[in-house]
């Protein structure tokens, strides 16, 4: 546990100049979290100070803010309400790393002067926050976006500031800082230790965490406060409330909530009272609700139902409450409800949702920022007017995905034409929120209509194709919304319930390499294409596993990886449809032993959501030249300029001579580009050979001990671009005095 220091609590005020013009171009913006609209969502946006180009295209700035993110929302009530959050980093660019040190004689060209030792505090950082608005400015232009601002300073030092910008340095304690200080600029919160300066003030502050009162009936947080609790509080244990000394700069005279909560010490918990602060805080920006169904007043034959929804906030781990009220009565509680207007009067009514959050976090919500009411006019007419009906699925059908809903819908109001000018169709899992599934085809002739209700309502057929492709499996209410174009209202509903079943797959493969019964060295590679025909967009596979099944043992063996796809295959595409054009997959496989052995390839369908499309290639690895590459992995991205390659390689036939050794002598490295273009090889040079690997001794015996090799490839100097590769080690065999053998790993440099 840190003591935090009394520089992380000064607010730098900066006289912010307004209508200056904006200059210079939007910096990079990478959406790291997005939870929904702007609108009803807290905007984090980060950035950095002190990040050269170099720091920013090696990832080490991307690296930094993921940590501080991941970190901030490990913590709660951060973790617990994560969802509220949407996060963005701008990548700006200094010419020059760190922060000035003025004290030290050091300064750094940075991009918001990042510099230590503000206002005469050696732990004080301030940044430009001029600066930082405009970059914000130019990089994302909705003002509403920007609700939380956090500059992460390049410098390992410790140090920090609040204020309207939250500034963290690269301290271990990076987390712990940016929760200290958006403490203070996003939860409003005070520091709750007593070092000078600022100077104490013993006038009552307006933050939720510091007080003079002490009075057991009018202390700030008294709904925490045990009867049992005495006021002043003594006790050092965590977490409990009561009135202990010291806090906002003053020694005595002011007063703190808990012993030692995080705006005391890093490392500790925020604890209760400001955890219920920053809760409320979240709410002061986030509606409990976010959107609510059926938009605006709404009409209702009283011989008809009407399904009503609201969507709300999502904590991590529960629910926000929601009760439905009909003129003041209960009438059902969840996120969705069927108002069945047989159960009213003709007349207006008032539907009324209130939601609320029923944390245990917060004990005192006065401006009720936790609860939010939405409510409909409900206007139930006589039967007679607009008439909608689900023909297709029939109530209780079990369908497959995707799926059509048909029917009619006529307003027997009209006076000519059917009065209806368009359908909308919503579905509704059972304890979920409605999901639009689309606008109908309208139009359609329906003669048994006419005939029923006269010929002008002859073309009132509607029919949704293709609809709930994006449902899981579960139980539905589908519900069809009737507008009627006299009003412009959606005025009539009807509801079926159906179950969406799992969809039956229709899986392909074929493994092109290697082929059945092949013999192979102890490297090979894998590749072929692999989908399934009844997915409606992609390939509908998501995921290749590579098993290797040894004789006697149970299928699929032993996993050995993840192949990569979306290779290109049009060959595929000309026989199944466009769609499947990148439906191949490629893997290398390497360092097997020598024998028959089954090569399993799986792939996992994005339809049936299982292992269901799978093909097993027998096939026998020769048992004289054998050889291996353990790094680079298969299938791996590399990015740095260098990388190593390194595995081991023997030739067995050797103990049938007199000869002593491996039965390798040498061996060398190539590169080749786009596998299967015909560009020609890039000779990268000789590996050393004859490290040590007593893992091949111990398997093979101990002649073999010295079989291993080893080489540091240089991109520049071997002029590698980026792109896809097969890195190839081929093994000159000391008894032939050939290059008898070889192995393959594919990488992709970037």
């Amino acid at each position: 546990m840190t003591r935090l220091h009394r520089s992380l609590t000064v607010v730098v005020w900066v006289t912010l100049v307004f209508g200056l013009a904006r200059t210079g171009a939007a910096e990079p913006v990478t959406t790291i979290r997005n939870n929904g609209p702007s609108s009803n969502r807290i905007d984090l946006v980060v950035l950095g100070d002190g990040y050269t180009a170099a720091d920013i295209s090696s990832g080490k700035y991307a690296t930094d803010v993921n940590n501080a993110v991941n970190g901030f929302f490990a913590q709660q009530p951060y973790a617990e309400y994560s969802r509220y959050f949407n996060v963005q980093r701008i990548d700006v660019t200094s010419n020059q790393s760190g922060a000035d040190k003025p004290q030290s004689g050091i300064f750094r060209d940075t991009a918001f002067d990042a510099t230590y030792y503000c206002a005469q505090i050696q732990r004080l950082i301030c940044v430009d926050t001029n600066k930082v608005n405009n970059a914000i400015s130019r990089s994302i232009p909705d003002p509403n976006a920007k609700d939380m601002i956090l500059v992460l300073v390049n410098d390992p030092e410790y140090g920090g500031s609040g204020g309207a910008v939250a500034v963290a340095s690269l301290d271990p304690s990076v987390v712990e800082l940016v929760l200290h200080e958006t403490g203070h600029s996003f939860g409003l919160l005070a520091d709750e230790y007593w070092d000078q300066p600022p100077t104490c003030s013993l006038v009552e502050p307006s933050e939720a965490n510091a007080t003079t009162n002490i009075g057991r009936a009018t202390i700030k947080w008294k709904q925490w406060v045990d009867a049992s609790t005495p006021l002043p509080t003594t006790t050092t244990a965590p977490g409990v409330p009561g009135a202990y000394q010291g806090a906002k700069y003053c020694p005595s005279g002011m007063y703190r909530p808990t012993y030692g909560s995080k705006m005391r010490f890093l490392g500790s918990p925020f604890e209760q009272i400001n955890t219920e602060q920053i809760v409320r805080r979240m709410y002061s920006f986030v509606h409990p609700i976010d959107s609510a169904l059926p938009v605006g007043p709404v009409s209702v034959a009283q011989d008809a139902s009407q399904a009503f929804s609201v969507t709300v906030g999502q904590p991590q781990t529960h629910a926000l409450d929601v009760a439905w009220t009909v003129d003041g009565a209960p009438a059902g509680s969840g996120p969705a409800l069927t108002l069945n207007a047989q159960s009213y009067s003709i007349g207006t009514h008032t539907l009324t949702a209130t939601v609320s959050d029923p944390t245990a976090y917060v004990r005192s919500d006065p401006s009720s920022l936790l609860r939010q009411t939405f409510s409909w006019s409900v206007n139930v007419t006589a039967p007679i007017g607009t008439l909608i009906a689900i023909d297709a699925p029939a109530s209780g059908a079990t369908v497959t995905r995707p799926f059509t809903v048909s029917g009619w819908a006529v307003n027997r109001s009209a006076s000519s034409g059917t009065g209806v000018d368009a359908v909308h169709v919503y579905a509704t899992p059972s304890g979920g929120a409605a999901a639009f599934l689309g606008a109908a085809v309208y139009g359609s002739p329906r003669s048994d209509i006419g005939a029923l209700y006269g010929s002008q309502f002859t073309n009132s057929g509607w029919t949704l194709s293709n609809a709930g492709s994006g449902l899981a499996a579960g139980v539905y209410t589908v519900t069809a919304y009737a507008h009627n174009s006299i009003t412009g209202t959606f005025d009539a509903t009807r509801s079926v319930t159906i179950t969406v079943a799992v969809p039956t797959g229709n899986p392909q493969i074929g493994v092109d390499t290697p082929a059945a019964n092949q013999i192979v060295t102890s490297s090979f590679e894998i590749g072929g294409w692999l989908l399934d025909a009844n997915a409606p967009s992609g390939t509908g596979v998501d995921d290749v596993k590579i098993y290797v099944q040894l004789p006697g043992a149970p299928a699929p063996g032993v996993f050995i990886g993840h192949g990569r796809l979306g290779l290109s295959r049009p060959d595929v595409g000309a026989l199944f449809g466009s769609q499947f054009n990148s439906a191949g997959f490629h893997f290398t496989i390497t360092g097997l032993s020598p024998g028959p052995a089954t090569l399993w390839v799986i792939g996992h369908s994005t339809v049936t959501s299982s292992d269901s499309i799978s093909k097993a290639v027998p096939y026998t690895v020769s048992a004289t030249g054998l050889m291996s590459v353990d790094v680079p992995t298969s299938e791996s991205i590399i990015t740095a300029n260098t990388f190593s390659v390194g595995g081991w390689a023997i030739d067995r036939s050797v103990e049938g001579t007199a000869q002593a050794g491996t039965g390798i002598d040498s061996v060398v490295v190539y590169a080749f580009h786009n596998p299967g273009s015909g560009e020609p090889a890039v000779f990268l040079g000789e590996a050393s050979y004859g490290i040590a690997r007593s893992d091949v001794a111990a398997f093979y015996g101990s002649r073999y001990t010295n079989s291993g090799y080893g080489f540091i490839v240089d991109r520049a100097a071997a002029g590698l671009g980026t792109g896809e590769y097969n890195i190839v080690p081929i093994a000159h065999n000391a008894i032939t005095n050939t290059y008898s053998n070889l192995a393959i790993v594919r990488v992709v440099l970037q």
